[in-house]
């Protein structure tokens, strides 16, 4: 496979800045094929007349691409993607946009990596898709290749394919994982003191939670998908002396292998990102807070990794303070918590009705919490007076995997995991 690159590699700083602090360089168009990772023989029985029409793109599939790269002044850690692509089967032309900010590290003197998700939608025979696009570029040069994951609405289909050059070679494998044992060793200096246990007026550490209930999100069902099953699992607890609802999140990257891939090769795979919420279902009382609301504005906005480590300082004593067997992973936390003490994004919503928080890792981060959960932690509150209330409401998680081939970098995201909870206040 050969791309025709029909606009040569440009250097940002080559550009005047625009008025907003941004670089856009020039589009870089080419052309490429499909490679399609659906499982060879997935044992499910043909689609029958009455099923959805869903989109199967045919393998080896002409693909038309162009994207363009947004740099900005104040963020060099950061870049904006813009990208299009058509590709042609089944004699239709399908046309897909997708844009996000990816994550930009120089590993060394030679290779500056760009990747991250990109993210659109689309509709084909009547049937509405989400799908993340992985993109992956070293900056040095102007190949890129994109990971296309398809879920269908329903969630009831999820395709996988890629196109472009593969991009993750042994050099540039080799200077990331350099760049991640960097990353760690100075997480683990600089990260130190925000693991340890804080006096605040929210500890747990006198505490006693009971395990209420548990959901599962899985995978896609497998009709042409690589992996299937459980995607994640939500544990909720109660602590009722202080009206408290405890949601942790189990993944499970341990299900990503060579063999779910056996026309890619298969490098490893990772949380990219997760989110863990409690919803209101009921209208008699209402969430409070998250852990340390002092430093939560509540506005839904973007902070920084901070903020994350505020959120979860306490997350050894969470699970530490868990009925076996859910604090069998306690050790682990730390571990955990120097993944996420790198650069990353955190959404936060504090809302009476809902709440949740939302965690971007970056590139590097490495996180999996396959042995110890990921604990937040809703504090409960009801209207003035005697007269005893139940909340009711809905705690969940979702996780969307990193699975990284050779090829293509692919963001696959579970079903939401749910499970009902009350309590009497």
């Amino acid at each position: 496979m050969t791309a025709a690159l029909l606009v040569g590699c440009f250097s940002f700083s080559a550009y005047a800045s625009d008025d907003d602090g941004t670089h856009v360089l020039p589009a870089v168009s080419g052309v490429s094929t499909v490679a399609s990772y659906a499982a060879e023989d997935d044992g499910v029985a043909a689609i029958s007349a009455t099923e959805p029409d869903y989109l199967e793109l045919c393998e080896d599939a002409p693909v038309e691409y162009s994207y363009q790269l947004t740099y900005y002044d104040d963020d060099e850690a950061h870049v904006g993607v813009d990208a299009s692509f058509t590709i042609s089967s089944g004699g239709e032309d399908h046309s897909f946009f997708a844009s996000g900010i990816v994550d930009r590290a120089v590993l060394n003197d030679s290779i500056t990596l760009i990747k991250g998700p990109l993210y659109g939608s689309f509709s084909a025979n009547g049937i509405d898709y989400d799908f993340t696009a992985g993109f992956t570029k070293v900056e040095q040069g102007d190949a890129i290749s994109i990971g296309l994951v398809l879920t269908s609405a329903d969630y009831a289909c999820q395709q996988l394919y890629s196109f472009g050059t593969p991009i993750m070679t042994e050099d540039v494998q080799s200077a990331l994982a350099a760049y991640r044992a960097k990353l760690a060793g100075e997480s683990a200096v600089e990260g130190a003191p925000v693991h340890e246990d804080t006096a605040s007026p929210y500890a747990v550490n006198s505490l006693n939670y009971v395990f209420s209930n548990y959901g599962y999100g899985a995978f896609t069902p497998p009709k042409g998908c690589t992996v299937s099953g459980n995607g994640c699992r939500v544990n909720g607890f109660k602590e009722d002396a202080q009206d408290r609802i405890m949601v942790t999140l189990e993944s499970y990257c341990r299900r990503f292998d060579s063999s779910k891939f056996p026309s890619g090769t298969f490098i490893d795979a990772y949380v990219d990102s997760y989110t863990i919420g409690l919803r209101r279902t009921g209208d008699a009382c209402y969430i409070a807070t998250m852990e340390e609301p002092a430093l939560l504005d509540g506005s839904g906005s973007t902070t920084t990794s901070e903020q994350l480590n505020v959120i979860f300082a306490a997350a050894g004593s969470l699970l530490g303070k868990l009925p076996s067997p859910y604090n069998t992973g306690a050790s682990l936390i730390i571990n955990i918590l120097k993944a996420v003490n790198k650069p990353a994004s955190v959404s936060l919503s504090v809302l009476g009705n809902h709440s949740f928080v939302r965690v971007q890792t970056a590139l590097g981060s490495e996180l999996d919490f396959d042995s110890a959960s990921i604990p937040v932690v809703f504090q409960l509150a009801r209207p003035s007076g005697n007269t005893p209330m139940v909340f009711a409401g809905e705690g969940y998680g979702k996780i969307t995997y990193l699975a990284d081939l050779v090829q293509a970098a692919f963001y696959i995201p579970t079903e939401e995991a749910s499970f009902w909870i009350s309590m009497n206040m």
